[in-house]
């Protein structure tokens, strides 16, 4: 999904967040859940 749809999606829903602000939430949640994947298979791979 590309940042047009998801800006066609929210606008036309009345009551959503700005796109843009979503999108970055969006972003933010990903980054998050990588760094701890990343976190959890660096102490994974220290335990060996």
């Amino acid at each position: 999904m590309d940042i047009s749809q998801i800006d066609d999606f929210h606008f036309n829903r009345p009551g959503a967040l700005p796109s843009p602000l979503r999108y970055s939430l969006i972003l933010k949640k990903r980054t998050c859940t990588l760094s701890l994947e990343i976190a959890y298979g660096m102490s994974n791979l220290s335990k060996d």
